[in-house]
């Protein structure tokens, strides 16, 4: 019966014990990102509807499933502090080391000169990804991290601001040979 109930769920078992109530349209989002060989998804919903739920989800269940990866967020300067406690509060995700030897970093976009974006990582989450726009050069780093990436989210709740141009910018994030 247990391995009825654990199928059923669909491998949604871990995040039973996370401090989040999934609304519908998140685990409809979590679903297809969970069910894909490569997760390469924009999450543009609307501010206030769980884009960073459903992102860390997804990396939940990512770091449950795999070992020995390396993971990265990056996200504008004000919000890494916000990203640290939600995951560990709500996701016991915490930078670092978990007891899979996956690797998470958390860094502020205003950092990319700091951190290599030509290292390759097995899972990127881009919170705020229309702010990549703002800098020709930083975007065209952030192209490249996502050229050597298997597994991208963008998040971004105004994801076309001004120019369907930008819009297809962050498109060719997803899929950086077009």
């Amino acid at each position: 019966m247990n391995k009825v109930l654990d199928n059923s769920v669909f491998g949604f078992k871990a995040l039973a014990g996370c401090k989040i109530f999934l609304m519908p349209h998140q685990l409809n989002t979590i679903m297809r990102c969970y069910q894909e060989k490569n997760c390469r998804y924009m999450l543009a919903d609307e501010d206030g509807m769980g884009k960073t739920i459903e992102a860390a989800a997804v990396l939940k269940l990512y770091m449950l499933n795999n070992a020995k990866k390396k993971l990265l967020i990056a996200v504008p300067d004000a919000l890494v502090e916000q990203w640290k406690v939600e995951l560990f509060f709500k996701f016991d995700i915490y930078e670092g080391d978990d007891r899979n030897d996956n690797n998470l970093s958390i860094v502020p976009f205003s950092s990319i000169n700091e951190w290599n974006s030509f290292d390759e990582y097995d899972f990127v989450i881009m919170d705020e990804a229309h702010r990549l726009l703002q800098d020709t050069e930083n975007y065209h780093r952030y192209h490249e991290l996502s050229r050597k990436t298997a597994n991208l989210l963008l998040l971004s709740a105004t994801p076309l601001q001004k120019k369907t141009e930008e819009f297809l910018l962050l498109l060719r994030l997803l899929d950086p040979s077009k």
